[in-house]
C-alpha cells in the first residue's frame, strides 16, 4: 500500500485521520470501492440499506465496479440533499 507501518499504526489507533491518498490505497489493497473507504474514514454517512438501494439503482449504468464506485462518489459528493434527489430522479428516468 506504500503506507509506512508507523503511519498505519497511527491511523488504526485513531491518532491520525487518513487523507484521500491513504483511503484510496487501502481501498485498492482490500479490493473494495473507494467510496466505502471514505465512509469508513467518516467522510460519508453510508447507511447499509441506502447503499444497497443506491447500488441497485446505479449498477445498470456502470461497466465495472470502479465505475459504480465513481457514480456513488458523485452522488455522495453532492452536498445538497435536494440535488442528490434530483440526481437519483435523473438516473431513474434513464
Amino acid at each position: 500500500m506504500n503506507i509506512g507501518a508507523s503511519h498505519l499504526s497511527h491511523l488504526m489507533n485513531g491518532e491520525k485521520a487518513p487523507d484521500a491518498g491513504v483511503c484510496n490505497a487501502i481501498a485498492d489493497f482490500l479490493g473494495i470501492p473507494r467510496v466505502h473507504a471514505y465512509g469508513l474514514a467518516g467522510w460519508l454517512d453510508l447507511d447499509e440499506q441506502d447503499d444497497q438501494a443506491l447500488t441497485a439503482l446505479l449498477t445498470p449504468f456502470a461497466n465495472s465496479p470502479e465505475q459504480l464506485a465513481k457514480l456513488k462518489w458523485i452522488y455522495f459528493s453532492i452536498g445538497d440533499r435536494a440535488a442528490r434527489e434530483d440526481f437519483l430522479q435523473w438516473v431513474q428516468q434513464r
